[in-house]
């Protein structure tokens, strides 16, 4: 799984995201770049590698990420390969601006991950892979168990 954020707002939640992950699901190999970018070697070739070889992008939704090129290149990479997209808020409804969003990302299909509360959690099946999607398709990501905590 790999984890999509951007570093000025949502670096935070994004390792909180990540730890949680590693403790609570240690079968799912995660990646985040703080954790596994390599230094000596072009970043752009490692996120690209890193996307190949995962089912999932948990995409951290914060201000600072709607508005990241680098955020946009991270999921349209990982859509246009067939990597299932999985908008996770970052901060609250009211700090996100949901008509800048692409039309694929539709509100409705949001987990809320409330990391100090720990209000919900996640379960995804690592070993389902889906079907490469064009760019221009949308896809709308299932949420396999979301559990109350």
């Amino acid at each position: 799984m790999f984890i999509s954020y951007a570093r000025q707002d949502g670096e935070a939640f994004a390792t909180a995201l990540r730890r949680r992950l590693e403790k609570e699901q240690p079968e799912i190999t995660l990646w985040q770049d703080r954790a596994q970018l390599e230094g000596g070697i072009g970043w752009w070739m490692q996120i690209t590698e890193a996307l190949d070889n995962v089912d999932f992008l948990v995409l951290v939704l914060t201000p600072a990420a709607v508005h990241s090129p680098v955020v946009r290149q991270e999921w349209r990479y990982a859509r246009q390969h067939g990597v299932c997209v999985y908008p996770v808020k970052g901060v609250t409804d009211t700090e996100l601006d949901y008509q800048s969003l692409p039309k694929w990302m539709g509100k409705p299909i949001f987990l809320t991950w409330i990391v100090s509360g720990i209000h919900s959690s996640i379960t995804l099946r690592a070993h389902v892979r889906p079907r490469v999607y064009p760019s221009w398709r949308p896809i709308y990501p299932k949420v396999m168990s979301s559990v109350p905590g």
